[in-house]
């Protein structure tokens, strides 16, 4: 016997002579032994022994361990049931599943030499694990079949040798719907969508006519792309003229139902991801998950996409800082902006531009002897 290093350097290839036992020359369904009945040999190329340390004196050892792992690793069946496709999920349930499947692939399509049949079992395995969490969850993308054949479709090739790579791969994803994986936690800011914005602004959202994205920029056109603009503009179709940005204060504004109220970042940054979350309900139209803007939706949960969508939703929002505080003979206070000049009272009007405000209500009929005095002491009489 001699030994050689694997093609991908990274195992030992022991050769020798040894006899295999009857059974291995059944179909072995993938599970890591490849049997050639013209050269008689076989090779190992998964970890079922890993961890157990045996003296070894002959090769014909190294296989008896083999076949007695492999009668403890034989996979299990998967359940035979009708396959119902089921498109109702939620948009980041969805988001999740596109992300694994791509994976699935794109690490199917670049497998190394070497490392091939490895990859076919544990991306069968990524893909039906990945399959039985969104079941779980509510969500069946496709049936068994399909997603083994969507695996083996991704194979270069050169590689395309249907009964060992499909078995491989069938062997690897029926262990996988035995092991769901574990959907990561949706995430879960201040404010759960854009239906809770109010929490900030303390008035009634205002509805736009559906092909007003932006209203005060109809210029711009109404598309909306997977991009960090067509980010921004959501977020400008979401604060829509409740929310500027004062370039000479280098300071962003919230109306809050009463007043223009300098904001900080923190709030903005909330506003943002309220608009992530709420392309995840986006996505999902008469039951129908739309792929691409799922997983954008996750992309764009990253720091980077959200200070970009600020960055890019920031110039259609600017206003000058001379059009506030401008109405001199106008007191905004607690129940709504007095005339000073008459005493009349009208509501409170985000059009108006006041930053300034004072949190007590006018009373026109409160109490006013003790201002009157001091009024007719300071004049002497002369009020």
């Amino acid at each position: 016997s001699y030994i050689e290093v694997s093609p991908s350097g990274r195992g030992l290839h022991i050769i020798g002579t040894g006899k295999i036992p009857r059974a291995a020359k059944e179909k072995l369904h993938g599970i890591g032994v490849e049997v050639y009945n013209v050269g008689r040999y076989f090779t190992w190329t998964d970890d079922v022994i890993a961890g157990e340390h045996d003296d070894i004196d002959t090769v014909q050892d190294v296989i008896d361990d083999i076949f007695d792992a492999i009668e403890y690793a034989k996979p299990a069946k998967a359940t035979v049931r009708p396959y119902t496709a089921s498109h109702t999920a939620d948009g980041y349930v969805g988001a999740v599943w596109a992300r694994w499947l791509d994976q699935a692939l794109t690490r199917m399509r670049n497998a190394v030499v070497g490392e091939r049949h490895n990859t076919r079992v544990k991306m069968g395995r990524l893909l039906g694990g990945a399959l039985a969490a969104v079941r779980d969850a509510g969500f069946d993308p496709m049936s068994d079949d399909d997603a083994i054949t969507a695996l083996y479709d991704a194979l270069p090739a050169e590689d395309k040798e249907k009964d060992a790579e499909m078995a491989a791969i069938r062997w690897g994803f029926v262990h996988g719907l035995t092991a769901p994986l574990i959907i990561p936690a949706p995430p879960a800011p201040p404010m759960e969508s854009l239906e809770s914005l109010d929490t900030i602004f303390g008035s009634p959202i205002i509805e736009a006519t559906p092909d007003d994205v932006i209203p005060s920029n109809p210029e711009v056109l109404p598309t909306i792309h997977l991009t960090d603009l067509g980010n921004g503009l959501r977020f400008v179709d979401a604060v829509k003229d409740r929310v500027c940005y004062v370039t000479a204060w280098g300071q962003w504004l919230v109306w809050n139902g009463k007043y223009w109220e300098a904001s900080d970042d923190i709030i903005i940054r909330k506003i943002a991801h309220a608009v992530v979350i709420d392309m995840y309900k986006a996505a999902v139209k008469d039951n129908v998950l739309d792929n691409e803007l799922a997983k954008w939706a996750l992309k764009s949960e990253t720091a980077a996409r959200i200070s970009a969508m600020i960055s890019e939703a920031q110039p259609y929002l600017c206003v000058n800082a001379s059009e506030f505080d401008t109405k001199h003979d106008y007191l905004n206070i607690a129940n709504g902006i007095v005339d000073l000049r008459t005493g009349e009272v009208s509501s409170h009007d985000k059009a108006w531009r006041f930053t300034k405000y004072i949190d007590i209500p006018y009373d026109p009929n409160a109490d006013r002897s003790v201002i009157d005095a001091f009024m007719a002491t300071i004049t002497a009489g002369d009020v």
